[in-house]
């Protein structure tokens, strides 16, 4: 079983892979392995905020389920 990496180690790790890109340096199939990399940590990001985003919408309503 793989083990869920944290939002901010996937952010850490994004950065990373943008700054090896933007190097220029990288040959072709490292540059789009990093690439593939990059866009699955974006998705792992937007899965985490889009479920702090419910949670905060959940917890922001009172009983009767009105906006605080």
């Amino acid at each position: 079983m793989e083990q869920e990496i944290k939002y901010e180690d996937a952010i850490k790790k994004l950065e990373e892979i943008t700054k090896k890109l933007e190097a220029g340096r990288l040959p072709l199939e490292e540059a789009l392995t990093c690439f593939a990399e990059g866009v699955n940590l974006i998705k792992i990001c937007k899965t985490k905020l889009d479920g702090a985003k419910e949670k905060v919408a959940i917890i922001s309503k009172d009983l009767e389920g009105n906006e605080l």
